[in-house]
C-alpha cells in the first residue's frame, strides 16, 4: 500500500511539472511546438524600451491559441540608463489545430518595417 501511494505522489509531481507549460526565447525562433489545450506557453523576447521599440503579437489564431492578458515589461540592469530589458507574453493552447504566431520589435507610430521578428508555430493536439 505505501508502494502504491509513493507512485501515484510520483506520477502528480510529474503531471504538474508537464503542465505548468513551455518557455520560449528567441533562440526558438521559427520552431514548432506542441502543446494541448489548456497548456500555457511563456514568450520571453529581450528589447530596450527606451529606445521607442517594443514587441508586439502581431499574428496568432485566437481559435487555436490565444495570449492571457498584456505582455509584462521587466528591466534589466536598473541602474543602467538606457538599459534594455525583457518583455514576456504568457499564452494558452485553446483548440486542436495549427497557429502561426508571430512578434514584430517596432516602434508601432513609424512606418516602417520591424527591426526585427519572431515567430514559431504552434500545434494544438485535438
Amino acid at each position: 500500500m505505501a508502494r502504491i501511494v509513493v507512485v501515484v505522489a510520483i506520477m502528480m509531481v510529474v503531471a504538474a511539472a508537464c503542465s505548468q507549460g513551455l518557455a520560449l526565447s528567441v533562440d526558438d525562433d521559427g520552431d514548432r511546438v506542441s502543446l494541448r489545450p489548456g497548456d500555457e506557453i511563456q514568450v520571453t523576447l529581450a528589447g530596450n524600451a527606451t529606445t521607442g521599440f517594443s514587441w508586439e503579437l502581431v499574428e496568432y489564431d485566437p481559435a487555436v491559441i490565444t495570449p492571457l492578458g498584456e505582455p509584462t515589461y521587466e528591466e534589466g540592469d536598473v541602474e543602467l540608463v538606457g538599459a534594455g530589458g525583457e518583455w514576456t507574453w504568457t499564452l494558452r493552447g485553446v483548440a486542436g489545430g495549427e497557429s502561426q504566431v508571430q512578434f514584430a520589435y517596432h516602434r508601432a507610430w513609424e512606418d516602417e518595417p520591424p527591426e526585427s521578428v519572431f515567430s514559431f508555430v504552434a500545434v494544438v493536439a485535438q
